[in-house]
């Protein structure tokens, strides 16, 4: 950070926003909470996309848990519109990723799996180990929880499968 120096920039903003994921498990939330505003507001400045969806992902980290879900939401949904905007399908499938775990949480199914659909669709268009790995992980989670585990069981084959890969 000190060597890009205070200028505004799409790479001051994305190494805050890591800097402020590297604490995250130091219990140091309001130094994490200080570098994903300021993460925030720099990638605002300069907007880009990729810069700002990085550090919602950041302060989305922050946010975790139970009790702070309709503040993640909001973020999501944030995300949301910055990936939509830019078109750009990683920044969707981050989006996608963040919606469907916290859709789990909040017990609606049934944008969950539409969210799973569309975010498998995108995985296999960009044939991407990591994305393809949440796609079977998803599918895996969601056939075990009707009760489907054939179906489970061949998502699972496929996570381990793409695993080694990544």
């Amino acid at each position: 950070i000190r060597a890009v120096g205070t200028t505004d920039t799409p790479l001051r903003a994305q190494l805050l926003a890591r800097l402020a994921m590297a604490h995250g498990w130091t219990g140091a939330e309001e130094h994490r909470t200080r570098l994903t505003g300021e993460a925030i507001s720099v990638a605002g400045r300069v907007g880009d996309p990729t810069a700002l969806a990085y550090a919602l992902s950041a302060r989305h980290g922050l946010l975790w848990g139970p009790e702070r879900v309709p503040e993640r939401v909001a973020l999501i949904d944030r995300m949301g519109g910055v990936a939509a905007e830019s078109r750009d399908n990683e920044l969707i499938l981050m989006h996608l990723l963040f919606r469907i775990t916290s859709n789990l949480e909040l017990g609606k199914i049934e944008q969950v799996d539409l969210d799973i659909a569309t975010y498998t669709r995108i995985a296999e268009s960009l044939n991407q180990p990591q994305s393809l790995w949440y796609a079977h992980t998803f599918r895996a989670a969601r056939a075990l929880m009707q009760g489907k585990l054939d179906q489970g069981a061949i998502h699972a084959e496929k996570l381990l499968s793409v695993g080694g890969r990544i």
